[in-house]
């Protein structure tokens, strides 16, 4: 009963949020008024405590999140921009890592080099969902909001191939190089969006399928739309490239490939 209460006071926090990011007299981003009032929340007068799991939290949350902003980019503006979305996907987070890990071993006494690198790879990546939230729309040029978006989408991947090697140095089995790194990102960036639009393609599959021999079904069509971002994430990550890449990818293919626009007219107003 008590998780079952978190949650609607989480549900109704969320939705008055933005009525109160409206109301206010000075312009505060919706993700910074929902942060908070959740430390409010959380104030030991109120009592109000939340305990996640972590991987669990990344599971369940991440994934949607994701898929749902790959969904609204514009693929093709993503494609036109390709070029400046993965080098600043590699020269930024590289740049960041390099400046904050050095920042974090003079500020740190004590911690070494390297996991000073890893845990600035944590950090480097910028997050998708959070950038939409705080920039907005309409407040910078088209052309540069959709290049900032489609890096925030793909600095995943160098983040982790940060973090991997970083790891993997202080730990002893293996040697950084600057050929290594590069094979490792695009192994990571590349398998995650191949992963994503193999699930799509087969999701897409599927639903023609169930239409042939079952007839059109919007409650099996939508559990199934609701699964795709989990699968994408979730192979991905079992085969060892980015999940986050590979929800992101899922929604960008859904968008392209005119499922939606074949699904039946239910599906499309729950949609």
């Amino acid at each position: 009963m008590e998780i079952f209460f978190t949650i609607l006071i989480m549900t109704l926090v969320v939705s008055l949020s933005g009525v109160f990011t409206r109301v206010l007299p000075f312009q505060l981003p919706l993700p910074l008024m929902q942060i908070a009032i959740g430390a409010l929340l959380a104030w030991p007068t109120f009592g109000l405590h939340v305990e996640f799991d972590p991987e669990l939290f990344l599971v369940l949350f991440i994934p949607p999140l994701l898929f749902a902003d790959g969904w609204k980019t514009p693929t093709r503006e993503f494609l036109e921009h390709g070029r400046e979305i993965f080098g600043l996907a590699l020269a930024l987070v590289l740049v960041t890592v390099v400046g904050i890990g050095f920042m974090i071993y003079w500020l740190v006494p004590g911690i070494p080099l390297i996991p000073a690198f890893a845990l600035a790879a944590v950090l480097s990546p910028t997050d998708a969902v959070a950038l939409s939230g705080i920039v907005g729309e309409g407040r910078i040029p088209k052309k540069i909001m959709g290049i900032l978006q489609g890096e925030a989408l793909m600095n995943d991947a160098s983040g982790l191939v940060s973090l991997k090697f970083a790891v993997a140095v202080a730990m002893g089995t293996m040697v950084f190089t600057v050929g290594g790194a590069t094979l490792e990102f695009f192994k990571v960036a590349i398998g995650g969006i191949l992963a994503g639009f193999v699930v799509s393609w087969l999701y897409g599959r599927s639903l023609r399928f169930l239409s042939r021999w079952g007839g059109d079904e919007p409650a099996t069509q939508i559990v199934l739309l609701f699964l795709l971002p989990f699968a994408s994430y979730l192979i991905a990550e079992h085969i060892g490239v980015s999940g986050i890449l590979a929800a992101v990818a899922a929604g960008m293919t859904i968008t392209r490939s005119g499922v939606m626009r074949r699904a039946p007219l239910a599906m499309r107003f729950t949609c």
